[in-house]
């Protein structure tokens, strides 16, 4: 397959989270698997711009290549972009675009419509209620309703989970859906190790604290990914044990001056750290050597975090508005409802027995699910059926 693949943001765009994570690694395995990936972008990296020149063209393989343009305003007008996304798009036996709430989208499914090109469209997560509801909910319902609504029986869409499939199909209910999750190279994981109790007294925690235990989260520093619980429910269970310590690692997207406010009158300073971006080594040494996992967002469209906390036989806690409701199921952690006292007394209960959540045969039969030998051909497979339909 010849595949063009549409993006306002892309790798090394890390300021956005795991998505952009997620599209770089799809990409790369799609092009060691017999296809010809072509990624279009712009600089853009949230409040900063990636260190790019306009137009530069990263060759990462043989089979896979990304053009950066140059953004003039962000998330509506690239030069560079509206100039040669035609000539992208018209190249393309399968147009992919991991992007929804941009002009660079519409422009993009309007090409792809007048051209009669195969579409995919991934919308991450942005057709949640909460997403919907948090920012510029007037604009989002006319976007969805007059830009995007005509075009939806030629669209097909992208969902990451059957939790985002629902969300999808409560704004469309006649869209045509494929659910295809994201993978993890699980060898990967294997030869590194975790981190000690020295270790991140050492690297994170109060040089004059005991480190009994470690509590960890990890996610853009955002309102949607609920901290701010995560902190309240840890105070309640430090009255139980004062040598416990919560480190929360990604990078602020605006919510960090509210949550250092909020450790400062809990009087939590010595107990709670914030150790900002962590690169694939040090994340994977950072989850290992923790007693548990906590991600208690309003919404996620995969999260992709979850599953290497997994890999990394972490015990979990979760929020309803994560999508891993098979934690529970294997007795891997708890999925609950965002409440303080819920996580404060699941917390507690993993803690007094962290042997019996982690069960190694448990996580290891979640894992085996998402392995990218497995996920890689599933793609494959779903993306030639939507090119012969």
């Amino acid at each position: 397959m010849k595949i063009s693949y549409v993006s306002h943001a892309f790798y090394p765009a890390l300021n956005y989270g795991g998505p952009t994570i997620s599209s770089y690694t799809k990409c790369k395995l799609l092009s060691t698997n017999g296809n010809k990936v072509s990624v279009i972008t712009t600089t853009t990296n949230g409040i900063e711009k990636l260190d790019v020149k306009n137009a530069t063209i990263n060759k990462v393989n043989n089979n896979f290549s990304i053009t950066y343009y140059n953004e003039q305003i962000k998330k509506y007008f690239s030069i560079g972009f509206i100039f040669n996304i035609y000539n992208h798009i018209r190249s393309g036996e399968l147009i992919i675009i991991d992007d929804l709430f941009s002009t660079y989208s519409i422009l993009s499914i309007y090409i792809s419509f007048f051209l009669k090109k195969k579409l995919i469209v991934i919308p991450r997560g942005v057709l949640s209620k909460w997403s919907i509801k948090n920012k510029k909910k007037i604009i989002k319902n006319i976007w969805l309703n007059f830009l995007i609504r005509p075009f939806v029986n030629f669209i097909n869409w992208e969902a990451t989970s059957l939790l985002e499939k629902k969300q999808i199909l409560l704004i469309f209910p006649n869209a045509k859906i494929i659910v295809i999750p994201n993978a993890i190279n699980i060898e990967k994981y294997d030869n590194i190790e975790p981190l000690n109790k020295s270790n991140y007294k050492d690297q994170f925690c109060n040089k004059r604290n005991i480190v009994s235990k470690v509590i960890v989260s990890m996610g853009r520093l955002h309102s949607v990914k609920r901290f701010d619980l995560v902190i309240k429910s840890f105070y309640k269970l430090l009255q139980y044990d004062q040598n416990l310590n919560l480190l929360i690692a990604g990078n602020d997207a605006g919510e960090k001056k509210n949550l250092h406010l909020l450790i400062k009158k809990l009087k939590l300073e010595n107990n709670v750290k914030f150790v900002g971006y962590l690169n694939f080594e040090q994340k994977v040494q950072f989850l290992k050597g923790a007693d548990m996992f906590i991600l208690m967002s309003e919404t996620e469209n995969f999260s992709n975090v979850v599953l290497e906390a997994v890999v990394c036989n972490l015990p979990i806690i979760i929020s309803k508005g994560v999508p891993w409701g098979e934690i529970q199921d294997n007795d891997c952690g708890f999925q609950i409802e965002s409440s303080e006292i819920l996580l404060f007394d699941s917390m507690k209960t993993i803690l007094g027995n962290t042997s019996f959540y982690k069960n190694k045969e448990s996580f290891r039969k979640i894992m085996k699910k998402y392995d990218t030998k497995h996920i890689i051909k599933f793609t494959n497979e779903t993306y030639r059926k939507v090119i012969s339909a």
